[in-house]
């Protein structure tokens, strides 16, 4: 962090997906660093606010060349600035979508239903990304650490450990796979949480 300045990041959360966006912001601001290694964004270095679509409407000629910005889901409001971003594939499957130019970036899920192959698959690969965040933890956090951030998640509501349960705990809120709005809201925690731990800190950074 150059000079003391902390990167600025407006999260713009759509309608039904501020719990999305809440979730990244707690991440972002939680301390989960562990021992020297980075882990999503570097602590203490993120200034972010959570907006609505309509906030972000009104106000998105005052910010200034140095704010970041992350749509997660779209709307009319919003949507010319989405169009104007750029597919990133590595971090899009299952109808989840990521979109990035500059300072913007996007999260957008397909609203479409899921088949349950397609579920299936998800889950599984929801699986994976949650052993391998867990093993990262544990490797570089000693004892003390780990039980901090079991703690921590009764206290904070975007917290690390309630993240990744949250995230990655599929099965348990959906009852079958036909509940399409609610495989929707999965796929937007997993997909904020994927971006978080892949590529957050690489986007702020450019």
């Amino acid at each position: 962090m150059m000079g003391g300045m902390k990167k600025k990041l407006v999260i713009v959360a759509t309608s039904g997906l501020e719990e999305q966006a809440n979730l990244l912001k707690g991440l972002i601001s939680a301390n989960d660093d562990v021992e020297g290694q980075t882990v999503g964004t570097r602590d203490g270095e993120v200034e972010v606010v959570v907006w609505d679509d309509k906030h972000f409407e009104a106000n998105k000629n005052t910010l200034s060349s140095e704010q970041n910005v992350f749509f997660v889901g779209t709307s009319k409001r919003v949507m010319s600035e989405i169009n104007a971003l750029e597919y990133f594939e590595k971090f899009s499957k299952f109808g989840i979508k990521i979109f990035e130019n500059g300072n913007f970036a996007a999260l957008i899920v397909e609203n479409r239903d899921t088949p349950n192959d397609e579920y299936e698959q998800f889950y599984s690969y929801c699986e994976e990304n949650q052993k391998r965040i867990k093993e990262k933890l544990e490797l570089h956090s000693s004892e003390e650490k780990l039980n901090g951030k079991v703690a921590l998640a009764s206290t904070l509501g975007g917290s690390l450990t309630k993240a990744v349960d949250l995230a990655y705990g599929a099965r348990s809120f959906v009852k079958g796979f036909s509940n399409k709005k609610k495989v929707i809201n999965q796929k937007y925690l997993a997909g904020v949480q994927v971006f978080y731990f892949g590529h957050m800190q690489s986007f702020l950074d450019n």
